[in-house]
């Protein structure tokens, strides 16, 4: 499914380990490629110039060096500029099939990324993005024994399905369909401005029918599959119900400014909270 993979690094160990739950997806594929990507800033010149670009090049190749016991092939690459621009720039001249790095760099300013640059990313790819908290990897070794798959109900969001349904055959997984229905508030005094949750009957039956048809879609691929239905903030729950999963596979608009598709904040609220490793897809409008 992956065979050709873009991987951000910044020197520090914690960008790295966005290679850990890489090495697990690729685990059975066969003549696999890996691009490392070194983006340093922009402005610098002469002497710092050629040290940055040295040091870079001499983390690139340990990282090589590394994972040269891998079914993986690894090329490296040195740029300057904005992080996120080049992060793309490099996925429009290389078309990979997947862009695997972590959502922790350097700390402070010379992070890579995190927060901003990861949902600028999010919003703009064209290929799915596999995004690692390194604070939180337990087990090098796990594999993906149980995925979450958060849908809203929309063609969008069901755009990741394919690669749920590939992943959970290549290893053995259980796929949990999960709907999360927001909760409505409303304004009970206006002068007081204080929203209060909206009173009504919320039907979990209803809302896990949803999702009926998704089910049958993965339980006729030969997929252990089950729904979720909960009631609250969506990024809440879904961060929640991540805990009891080792892989969470969301789409997500990725329009940017007011007319940004809800679910799409919603993912980058979830990339900003999740512990676990997330594949991402920003879906595309028929």
């Amino acid at each position: 499914m992956f065979r050709k993979v873009l991987v951000p690094l910044d020197g520090s160990e914690l960008s790295e380990s966005a290679l850990v739950p890489l090495h697990r997806l690729l685990a059975q594929a066969e003549g696999a490629r890996a691009t490392l990507l070194h983006v340093l800033p922009e402005g610098l010149e002469g002497e710092e110039r050629r040290r940055a670009r040295e040091a870079a090049s001499a983390a690139l190749a340990e990282v090589r060096e590394r994972v040269a016991g891998w079914p993986l092939q690894c090329d490296t690459t040195t740029v300057e500029g904005d992080p996120a621009g080049a992060i793309l720039d490099a996925v429009e001249q290389l078309h990979p099939d997947l862009v695997a790095m972590a959502t922790h760099g350097r700390s402070g300013l010379q992070r890579l990324v995190r927060g901003s640059v990861a949902e600028r990313v999010l919003r703009h790819a064209t290929v799915p993005l596999l995004l690692v908290n390194p604070h939180d990897l337990e087990d090098e070794q796990a594999g993906f024994d149980k995925i979450l798959v958060p849908l809203d109900g929309s063609a969008l969001a069901d755009q990741v399905l394919p690669f749920a349904i590939a992943l959970a055959q290549a290893f053995g997984a259980a796929v949990t369909l999960a709907r999360v229905e927001a909760i409505e508030p409303y304004v009970s005094d206006p002068l007081a401005g204080v929203p209060l949750v909206k009173p009504r009957v919320w039907d979990a039956a209803a809302v896990s029918e949803t999702l009926a048809p998704q089910l049958s879609r993965l339980r006729a691929a030969g997929i252990e599959a089950k729904i979720e239905a909960r009631i609250g903030e969506a990024a809440h729950e879904i961060v929640s119900l991540a805990e009891e999963h080792d892989l969470v596979a969301l789409s997500s608009h990725g329009r940017t400014g007011a007319s940004r598709w809800w679910f799409g904040s919603v993912a980058e609220q979830v990339v900003r909270t999740c512990r676990r490793p997330l594949l991402l897809l920003r879906g595309k409008s028929e």
